[in-house]
């Protein structure tokens, strides 16, 4: 009895145990392939070879980002903005750079560095330019900006000692149309080499500011020293970027071109990082976004080099991009040129003036203006000259009242220019007040508005074009 008790415990075990090999809670059958790792069954494992226990996951390795650089330090991400950016960084460089444009005159500016030679660098734009935002400072006590940090990149690799001068030219707040009134004396005096023209955040889309932009253009490539002229187009996160007229410009003269706007577009877009990571307001880069934005004004400078297609670059005189050639020679009047223009300075009197910018970059235009103390009287500063347009810039002073001058052509009111309001800050204005298709004689007036000759107003300079 006990053998067939214990032959029938034998069978059952032996039964029990191919049911549990043939349809257990699994459901897989055999020994579960260890490579899958999940929670939930996997249907239709198909392989052709199994894959044993040793077998390591396979990983894919990501595809690594160029070497846009050539190993070159400089550009290794440093900062917490550069870090933050991630493999993104990279692409900084390849959207920024717009265009090396024909990069002749430039490779042959810095061949003069390089060779012990002088040259000049000169900036012209406006905060940005001047290095609102960041905490470091020039040699010269100036706010260092992305200007000065890529004047010191372009001096370390391309100069032989201090052969490489630096001049920044920029006046906060202010766009192409004061640029092209005091191109002159705050540029075109230096002789300089190499010209770097920012004004994309502070003109707007007035036909004035395009004819004025595109005439620092010409004005610049027609200068006897031939300088290199390279645009740049800042960032802001308001409305109003000239950058879509600015560009198509810089494609019509074949120059070089970075834009800090294009640069962040795809990192913000992804959200790598946000607008604070690069600046406190609404435009001005803090230190970090300076330092990015040097180091993409350096890229272009080195690729620009690199590109030795072009063998020359004369500029051919042509119709502008819109049929404006106006501004190219326009000139400006202050105190120490009159050449007998100002024929009465009524209760305005000639004497050194001041403005927001004076003393925090290289600008020595607008300082030999004309002002009037308050309650001086109200007779106008008269001008006689032949022109085909005429300007005004005034300083603009911040006053819960406002005040304001009256400006007359040939005895018929032109135009009121504000000469104070609630939130200006000294800063220089520029008001087109007649353009005509032909140069003609003019009598031009300007005096206080009705109600204004209680307030003392400054009038810094003119311009015209013959």
């Amino acid at each position: 009895m006990k053998k067939k008790i214990c032959i029938l415990t034998c069978i059952s075990l032996f039964l029990g145990a191919v049911a549990l090999g043939c349809g257990g809670s699994n459901g897989s059958g055999a020994t579960p392939t260890p490579w899958i790792v999940t929670a939930t069954p996997t249907p239709h494992v198909a392989t052709a070879t199994p894959t044993s226990a040793n077998t390591p996951t396979p990983t894919l390795s990501p595809t690594p980002e160029p070497d846009l650089f050539n190993g070159d330090h400089y550009f290794e991400a440093q900062t917490a903005l550069e870090t933050k950016l991630g493999k993104y960084y990279n692409r900084i460089f390849t959207n920024g750079l717009l265009s090396t444009g024909n990069s002749y005159r430039l490779r042959e500016k810095l061949t003069k560095a390089q060779n012990g030679e002088e040259i000049v660098i000169c900036y012209l734009g406006g905060s940005v330019t001047e290095g609102e935002g960041s905490t470091e400072r020039t040699p010269q006590g100036y706010k260092k900006g992305y200007a000065y940090m890529s004047y010191e990149y372009i001096r370390d690799k391309y100069g032989k000692g201090d052969n490489v001068k630096y001049v920044n030219a920029a006046i906060s707040g202010t766009g192409s149309d004061l640029g092209m009134v005091r191109a002159d004396e705050d540029v075109l005096s230096y002789d300089p080499d190499i010209i770097f023209v920012e004004f994309a955040v502070n003109n707007d889309n007035s036909v004035y500011n395009k004819m004025t932009y595109e005439g620092l253009i010409r004005k610049f490539l027609k200068a006897e020293n031939e300088p290199a002229v390279i645009l740049l187009f800042s960032a802001a996160t308001y409305a109003g970027q000239t950058q879509n007229y600015m560009k198509p410009m810089g494609t019509y003269y074949d120059l070089p071109m970075v834009s800090m706007k294009t640069a962040l577009d795809v990192p913000q877009n992804l959200k790598v990082i946000e607008w604070k990571d690069f600046s406190n307001d609404t435009v001005h880069p803090k230190t970090d976004g300076h330092k990015l934005y040097a180091k993409l004004v350096a890229y272009l400078i080195d690729k620009a080099v690199e590109d030795t297609s072009a063998t020359e670059y004369t500029f051919v005189e042509k119709p502008s991009v819109n049929g404006y050639d106006l501004y190219d020679e326009a000139v400006m009047i202050d105190n120490s040129n009159t050449e007998g223009l100002v024929k009465e300075t009524g209760s305005f009197k000639a004497g050194t003036t001041r403005f927001s910018s004076t003393g925090n970059s290289d600008n020595h235009a607008l300082t030999n203006g004309w002002s009037r103390a308050a309650n001086s009287g109200s007779d106008g500063l008269k001008i006689d000259l032949t022109c085909s347009s005429f300007s005004v810039v005034i300083k603009q002073i911040n006053s819960p009242m406002e005040t304001s001058l009256d400006v007359y052509v040939d005895g018929k009111l032109k135009t009121t220019i504000l000469t104070s309001k609630s939130g200006a800050w000294n800063n220089p204005v520029t008001t087109l007040v007649y353009v005509a298709d032909a140069a003609g004689q003019h009598e031009i007036v300007i005096k206080p508005s009705a109600g204004s000759e209680g307030s003392g107003q400054t009038v810094l300079a003119f311009a015209y074009t013959k």
